[in-house]
């Protein structure tokens, strides 16, 4: 069975934090990286992978996918 899902670049991100709001079920964090400060999402398997995250990145650096 597919389902949609959600990845979030490390490489991309730029650290904005603009994602972690914009995310309905609040699993969005910003965490340490070796470039500085990224966002990762947490419990990937809960995600609905609705696009309000993607819609407020600036970056480029989440897409959603059929998995």
């Amino acid at each position: 069975m597919k389902r949609d899902c959600v990845w979030l670049s490390p490489e991309l991100c730029s650290g904005c934090g603009r994602c972690v709001p914009a995310c309905p079920k609040g699993l969005i964090a910003m965490r340490a990286s070796p470039e500085g400060e990224a966002a990762a999402i947490e419990h990937p398997e809960r995600c609905a992978a609705c696009g309000s995250c993607r819609l407020v990145c600036p970056a480029g650096a989440i897409d959603v996918y059929e998995e």
